[in-house]
Formats: C-alpha cells, sequence, structure tokens
C-alpha cells in the first residue's frame, strides 16, 4: 500500500502505472461496502467482486466495473447483497492487480456487533501495524478511528505509513472514520476517505448500535449545520432497533492528559449527549487511555495507537486511566454493550458493560446562582464582562482563585484575563453599581467584598473586567471561561476587527 510520491487533488504531473495505494473499505452497510484505492491519474481502473457462493463455486469473480473517472483516487460502492454475506473482490490499475480480498455486509439492524475503537495513529508506523495485526484476530465487524490517522494532512510519506500499517485490516474490515486536527486541511481526509452525507458529520446504524460522527474543526455552536444536524439526528433519526448510540469525536469533554478536556464541547454538545440518549462518546487526541462517566454517559480518550504516549492524571470523573498503547473492544448484544480495553502487549487493561454502572453518578448540578455577560457582544476592540455571583460567604481568597481564560473555536486557549482588573459592583434592587465612581482593582476585606452590601439578603456581588484581545487574536467566535471553587460558567464572545 505504497502511495509514492503523488499529489491526491489532480495536481500531480508524475505518472506511476498501477496500484499506489490500497484496496481499503469504508462505510459499511447490510448490503455492501465501498472500495477503494489509489492509481496514477491516466491508468485504467477496474474491480471485480462475487458473493461467496459463486467464488467458492467457480472460483471467480464474474461482476465488474470500470472506473473511468480521471482521478488518482478509485472508489466503487459494492451493494445489493442481504445482510451477512460474504463478498470476494479484486482490483486493478493499468498493469497491476491486487490479491483477492473479501468481507461481509453488515447484519441486520438489531443484530449483535462487535467492532474495534483506536485513534492517533500518527507516524507510529510500528506501533500502529501491531495494534492492527491484533484486531485482525477477532474478525471485528469493523472499526471506529477516533482521529489523527497520519501526522500531516499534506505530507504523502504520512499516509504511506498509514496504508502500510493497516494493510492487514483494511482490506476486509470497513473503517470507519472522523476528522482530528492533524487532518486539517482535511479536503485530503475527504478525498481519501468516501463517507456518507458531507464526510465530516455522518451517522451510521448497524447491527444494535447507532455511531454518530461529528468534525469538531467546523462549527458545532447552537444555531449552526452541524449542531441542528446533531440535535435532528439524535432526536429524531435513531431508529428503534438501536440499542445503544455511540459519538466518535476527535476531542473529549473529559481529559486529564496534555490537552485537557475541549471547554467548547463540553459548553456546547455535553448538554445534549446527556439529554438525547448517547451512551459513550468516543475520542483521541489525547495519547493515552481513559475512561471518565459523567451523568450517565461514558467518556473515552482512546488516543494510544501510534503517537508518543501522553501522561494521564485522573480527575473527579475518571473510572481508568493508563498511559498505553492501545485498542478497545466492543461487543453489542441485546442484553449489553460491554468494552474491553487492550494494551499492545496483551494484556487486557480494563473491562465493563453498560450495566455495570448505575444510570447516573457523580451529577453535575447546573449552578444558576453564578453568571457572566458581556457587553458589547459582538465588540470590535474590547469588551466587558461581568461575573456576578451571591455576596454570602465570598472571601478574598475564593475571589483569587477566579480563573478566566478565553478560548477559539477548536477548544484552544488564547488569552488569560487577569484576575486582578477586575472591580467589584453590587445590586440590591435591580439596579448595579460600581464601588466607586470610576472602576478600581478589585478591594477586598478578610470576610467579602468590601462596601459591597453585604448585609442584605438580596445582594448580588459582580466582579467585571475588560478584554482587549491584542493582535494575533483574529476575528471570530470566541468562549470566555470562568473556573472557580469547582464551578465553571461561560459565554460566547464574536470579536469582529
Amino acid at each position: 500500500m505504497i502511495i509514492r510520491n503523488v499529489i491526491f487533488i489532480t495536481l500531480s504531473t508524475a505518472c506511476f502505472a498501477g496500484i499506489i495505494y490500497g484496496p481499503y473499505l469504508t462505510w459499511p452497510s447490510t448490503d455492501g461496502a465501498v472500495v477503494q484505492y489509489g492509481r496514477d491519474i491516466w491508468d485504467s481502473a477496474e474491480i471485480c467482486w462475487a458473493d461467496s457462493s459463486t467464488y467458492v463455486a467457480t472460483g471467480t469473480l464474474p461482476n465488474s466495473a470500470d472506473i473511468w473517472e480521471m482521478d488518482a483516487r478509485s472508489s466503487y460502492h459494492i451493494t445489493g447483497y442481504p445482510p451477512e454475506t460474504r463478498i470476494y473482490y479484486q482490483v486493478a490499475a493499468g498493469s497491476d492487480m491486487s490479491d483477492i480480498y473479501s468481507f461481509r455486509t453488515m447484519p441486520i439492524p438489531g443484530s449483535p456487533v462487535e467492532f474495534a475503537i483506536y485513534g492517533d495513529t500518527r507516524t507510529g508506523v510500528e506501533k500502529h501495524t501491531e495494534i492492527c495485526e491484533a484486531m485482525v484476530e477477532y474478525g471485528f465487524d469493523f472499526v471506529l478511528h477516533t482521529g489523527d490517522l497520519g501526522d500531516a494532512a499534506w505530507d504523502v510519506d504520512d499516509w504511506n505509513m498509514y496504508f502500510e500499517a493497516v494493510d492487514t485490516i483494511a482490506t476486509k474490515t470497513p473503517f470507519i472514520t472522523t476528522i482530528g486536527n492533524h487532518e486539517i486541511p482535511y479536503m485530503i481526509y475527504k478525498y481519501l476517505f468516501d463517507l456518507p452525507g458531507n464526510e465530516e458529520w455522518y451517522s451510521m446504524h448497524i447491527g444494535c448500535v447507532s455511531f454518530v460522527v461529528i468534525n469538531v474543526y467546523n462549527n458545532y455552536f447552537p444555531g449552526s449545520e452541524q449542531y441542528e444536524w446533531l440535535v435532528a439526528t439524535l432526536t429524531d433519526s435513531i431508529p428503534m432497533t438501536s440499542l445503544y448510540t455511540i459519538i466518535l469525536e476527535h476531542e473529549s469533554p473529559y481529559s486529564t492528559s496534555n490537552h485537557g478536556g475541549n471547554p467548547l464541547v463540553l459548553e456546547y454538545l455535553k448538554p445534549l449527549y446527556d439529554s438525547l440518549g448517547v451512551d459513550v462518546v468516543a475520542a483521541g487526541h489525547d495519547h493515552c487511555y481513559e475512561h471518565s462517566y459523567v451523568n450517565g454517559v461514558h467518556y473515552f480518550v482512546a488516543g494510544g495507537a501510534g503517537a508518543p504516549l501522553y501522561s494521564v492524571d485522573g480527575g473527579p470523573y475518571t473510572v481508568y486511566m493508563e498511559s498505553a498503547y492501545h485498542y478497545i473492544q466492543a461487543v453489542a448484544d441485546s442484553d449489553d454493550l460491554c468494552f474491553y480495553t487492550w494494551r499492545d502487549d496483551g494484556v487486557l487493561m480494563e473491562t465493563f458493560c453498560l450495566k455495570d454502572f448505575p444510570v447516573i453518578v457523580r451529577e453535575i448540578q447546573e449552578q444558576q446562582d453564578f453568571t457572566i455577560c458581556a457587553n458589547p457582544n459582538p465588540f470590535n476592540s474590547s469588551v466587558t464582562l461581568r461575573i456576578s455571583f451571591p455576596s454570602q460567604e465570598i472571601d478574598e481568597q475564593w475571589i483569587k482563585d477566579i480563573k478566566l481564560g478565553v478560548y477559539n473555536i477548536s477548544g484552544r486557549l488564547v488569552d488569560v484575563i487577569p484576575v486582578g482588573t477586575g472591580f467589584a459592583t453590587v445590586s440590591t434592587d435591580g439596579s448595579e453599581n460600581k464601588t466607586s465612581d470610576a472602576p478600581r482593582p478589585l478591594q477586598m476585606r478578610k470576610n467579602g467584598v468590601r462596601n459591597v452590601g453585604q448585609n442584605s439578603p438580596h445582594s448580588n456581588v459582580g466582579i467585571m473586567f475588560t478584554w482587549s484581545p491584542d493582535e494575533s487574536i483574529g476575528s471570530g467566535v470566541y468562549l470566555v471561561r470562568a473556573q472557580f471553587d469547582e464551578q465553571t460558567i461561560s459565554q460566547k464572545l464574536i470579536l469582529i476587527k
């Protein structure tokens, strides 16, 4: 499976005869799958196939299709067969012909399925190959990849390493993939992987499980196309035959490793997971294994399949964690959905089933007493932020422990707002007054904010800040996030320069 020095989108003028990468399988369904491979843009291409009864009886592949498009990617969707039918196939390009491979169509809706989850393969081709070879032994129905297939989207050598590593399994087992940050710009990824919908976000319903794949590097804020699609999918498109729903995304809202949890996913997508019947969220990004359980939803960080490992600290929702190369085996049937996480040396790291856990554990309580608002919003050069909270039991140390960060749409911290720049306000009757005529640094006394009417049971303390982003921060959507006393609040900001 060597791509050689070919640019994928018709930008290449070099000519290399024959099959240059693949074949590999995507888009599994009850009646077929997509077969893909690469060829020189000028070569003819053909695929031949037959069901198992025909192939076993005759030893031939009588069905064939020519692929005439002048394109370096050959893609053909074999369809029209009953569920659980074994299909044999062979591809050709120019004078090259592949071996004969086979795959099985997916089982009928509601049936048991067995699949694997892994991710962050990057350039660790040796370890990635070992894990693929281990997964082959189980005969999975399909494989989920949590993103970061390679290291650089435009790098031919990186894709060579990816296809070399998956050679043992991708010819016989379809892959369901998601976009990671190392797939950006992801037009190359979309070119190489023929997937449903717009290929960035899509859903598949296989056996008794529904899989919903999202792109956390495209807008998923409320009101966006992806957000509305996700709500509609989780609300109206999960069939009755799906007993379990799994989200596939590259960045988890819960990670205690190098990158940490994505605060925007936590802010905007986690409430959907809580309320719309999601059972499992599978992600990668951090190169480790971490299993967290929050509000009845299991969160995996499965990012240890080739990229250099990261340490993992664990947090209040962590069930199990380990810095190790690994993959997850999942078995779903009408009784339960069970997971077995295997280390690269064959040791079982963790095993559990959904029924092992109560419906709700460590419930996160929404804190209605604390709010954050911004004015003006959208803004041009600066924005005033006000955090409001009850005045009772607010002391100097509590204020000093507030952390204010500004994040971009990808969940990356772009700026930190010093707490010392704030000044206190108080509202006792619906109006708001500063503690002085002019903004000044917050002044404290031992038992609370100075001169803010703490004796009134209806008083509400506010701390106001100004954020003036520097020139390196461009126009766009941002999230300001305040963390204190194990509470988190946030506000969307729109910067227009």
